[in-house]
């Protein structure tokens, strides 16, 4: 769960840093340290490599289907679509 974001550390964010969205970044990936939130090299390599690796899974899931119950609530199956078929369901 992350914290709440003070008016004060978005200002503070914004002129310092790049802004909220940095600040999240930092409190996702960094580590717990005495008093916060640091991020460090390591946390960097670490982050890196996740992303890589689910962009690689990405690719691999390319053309995947889906299928929900008509409330969106529930997934109900799964299949690679054809072109034709991804076509159709995107209305093409």
């Amino acid at each position: 769960m992350s914290p709440h974001l003070s008016n004060h550390l978005v200002t503070r964010a914004q002129q310092r840093i790049g802004g909220k969205g940095d600040v999240e970044l930092v409190l996702v990936h960094g580590s717990q340290c005495d008093g916060g939130v640091l991020l460090t090299s390591g946390d960097v390599e670490e982050a890196v490599s996740e992303l890589k690796y689910q962009m690689s899974k990405l690719q691999k899931l390319v053309g995947t289907f889906i299928a929900l119950d008509d409330d969106h609530t529930v997934a109900k199956t799964t299949y690679r679509a054809t072109r034709r078929q991804s076509r159709q369901k995107l209305g093409g």
